[in-house]
């Protein structure tokens, strides 16, 4: 898009000029009044645009795409801005209507903002970057920064040259230290031709220390706890040492432990960390600039646990069975606590069962049993070295059989538990006791038919009416005993334009 050139090259808003709705960008002036030219270089922020558009016009000012200034024109259609860059870069602006049809001004106006005096922008190491002051344990680093462009620039350390590098034609250079020295600390700058410098940036390269793990106290004073022992302490204090500065992480099974962190002290690198501890087996190990100990200092966190019986389990999912509630599982989970490593018996009305012991676990001291039980009343108690839980844990193991559904079938065949169904029918078929009964919830509502049971238990029910787009849940409840219910089985109903009443 062009636009016809205002009658003077130096606009006011009082300038006159023919106007058109063509949006231009003629000019750009530093705060010195100087002319900065297409495809030229300016070392100064503040710069004047100036142009034209239709008049009492809202523009943006933006540099390709990023929108940074807003003007409007004059009732002449010229419009003047003054606005500061922030960035050294190379720039292309141009000016475009705020709303509808959106001109714009082109071509851009395209120039370098560049700095006469060198600036360090970033310095990085191995592990990202750097601050001026840090301590860096790395042997090389990577600085990056800006300066006059296409000139030869200087990185030192006071007066002495560390390494020189081209400014590229955007006024950018990017320079590589190696070799940085232990034991050093750099005072880093970057030199132009002119002498001009930029701030010094302070690099500490500490001396070199090994990564140890030395101790594991269970005080200030000790004693400390072996290798491979136990400990009943559950605040430990674990002492090493670590390039002076170096941030320590302690580890458990190769796992960082959440705030176990402290700094190896810049002198002599000495690091402690206090340790909160649990139960358990502890692998610790220290980490610190991607170094890890080795080997592991292992030892064993157990506390006294008092003898319990604590639960009833009708699997290792639950649910509990209540206290002198009724089961009608054959096979239960009995679970308590008892002194780490201890021999737990479990026993029934004060008798030993057979074969239901276990040790419980040398850390916490859980310990677990799986029962086969029969039809009768149980009273469990859990015995330890002649120590027994009270009071006991009762319960009825009860003979009745459990209803299941086997299989849920529509006139396609049959359906998985979750599985959806093209009908508005389908038949929920399954086992309950022999010649009894037995009835279906559906979604929690139990419908008050009887559906028999053959001699085999079997048993049948058509359920119709299915409304399309729902989900169903089956489930048979005994129609006798203490009424026993069947695991769910769920389909889906598809929604109308899917479903089908053949």
């Amino acid at each position: 898009m062009t636009a016809k050139p205002p009658s003077a090259s130096s606009l006011t808003p009082d300038t006159p000029t023919d106007t058109t709705a063509t949006v231009t960008f003629t000019e750009i002036r530093d705060s010195k009044d100087i002319l900065v030219g297409q495809n030229t270089i300016t070392y100064d922020k503040t710069l004047t645009g100036k142009g034209t558009a239709a008049s009492n016009t809202e523009l943006w000012l933006r540099d390709r795409t990023n929108k940074f200034e807003e003007v409007t024109s004059g009732a002449l259609g010229i419009w003047i801005k003054t606005f500061t860059l922030s960035d050294f870069k190379r720039y292309s602006l141009t000016a475009i209507e705020k709303n509808p049809p959106q001109d714009f001004s082109s071509p851009a106006r395209t120039f370098l903002l560049a700095t006469e005096t060198p600036i360090i922008n970033t310095v990085v190491g191995d592990e990202g970057p750097i601050q001026s002051g840090d301590t860096y344990h790395g042997d090389s680093v990577e600085i990056t920064g800006n300066a006059p462009p296409s000139v030869e620039v200087i990185a030192l350390d006071g007066e002495d040259e560390l390494e020189k590098e081209l400014v590229n034609a955007d006024g950018v250079f990017e320079l590589i230290l190696n070799g940085l020295t232990a034991g050093t600390t750099y005072n880093i700058k970057i030199r132009a031709p002119d002498g001009k410098e930029s701030a010094t940036f302070v690099l500490i390269k500490p001396s070199d220390l090994e990564l140890s793990l030395d101790d594991v106290l269970e005080s200030e004073s000790g004693p400390s706890v072996p290798e491979g022992d136990t400990t009943y302490k559950n605040k430990l204090i674990i002492r090493g040492h670590a390039k002076p500065g170096a941030s320590v992480q302690l580890l458990n099974h190769d796992s960082p432990i959440e705030d176990a962190t402290a700094p190896a002290d810049p002198t002599d690198g000495a690091w402690t960390i206090p340790l909160d501890v649990t139960e358990g087996s502890y692998s610790l190990t220290a980490e610190a600039l991607g170094e890890v100990t080795d080997p592991p200092r292992t030892f064993i966190v157990a506390v006294e646990v008092e003898l319990s019986l604590d639960d009833v389990l009708e699997s290792e999912a639950g649910p509990s069975v209540p206290e002198g509630d009724t089961t009608y599982k054959d096979k239960l989970i009995i679970q308590g606590h008892a002194k780490p490593g201890a021999s737990v018996q479990l026993l029934n009305h004060d008798s030993p069962i057979d074969d239901a012991t276990a040790p419980a676990d040398p850390i916490d001291g859980a310990w677990e049993i799986p029962l086969d039980v029969t039809e009768g009343s149980y009273s469990l108690t859990a015995e330890v070295l002649g120590e027994k839980t009270a009071p006991p844990r009762t319960f009825t193991v009860a003979s009745t059989e459990r209803p299941q559904i086997t299989h849920v079938t529509d006139s396609d065949g049959p359906i998985d538990d979750n599985g959806d169904t093209r009908y508005t029918f389908v038949v929920v078929r399954g086992d309950a006791a022999p010649s009894e009964g037995i009835r279906i919830k559906i979604n929690g509502v139990i419908d008050p038919t009887i559906e028999p049971t053959d001699d085999r238990g079997q048993w049948a029910r058509l359920r119709t009416g299915l409304v399309p787009g729902t989900e169903y849940q089956f489930i048979a409840v005994a129609a006798y005993d203490d009424n026993p219910e069947s695991d769910s089985w769920t389909i889906n109903v598809l929604p109308s334009g899917n479903a089908t009443e053949d």
